[in-house]
């Protein structure tokens, strides 16, 4: 079974040079690309338009977020800290 690939991100800004240069890291589904900057500025500038540009990802964390939210149907409230806990041991023990 193949390993799937991780979601489109931009990584960085890598400081190159003494300060004098700054490289992003785009990772997206055609490989890896970089960016060269002369201010951290700049590159910050970039992630941030660089972040509009990429497609939503798919793996994001709704599952987390529902199961927060959801009460309990026993209870009524949402779930307390210790389940989180446990059902994070779950799915930690499912994928190894």
């Amino acid at each position: 079974m193949s390993r799937s690939k991780a979601p489109p991100r931009i990584k960085g800004p890598y400081c190159e040079r003494g300060g004098t240069r700054f490289r992003i890291r785009i990772c997206d589904a055609t490989g890896r690309r970089d960016l060269y900057y002369s201010t951290k500025k700049e590159a910050l500038s970039a992630i941030k338009e660089a972040a509009r540009e990429l497609p939503p990802s798919t793996k994001g964390r709704s599952l987390g977020k529902r199961l927060v939210r959801t009460p309990s149907r026993k209870t009524g409230r949402p779930p307390t800290a210790a389940t989180h806990r446990y059902y994070l041991k779950v799915a930690k023990a499912l994928f190894r």
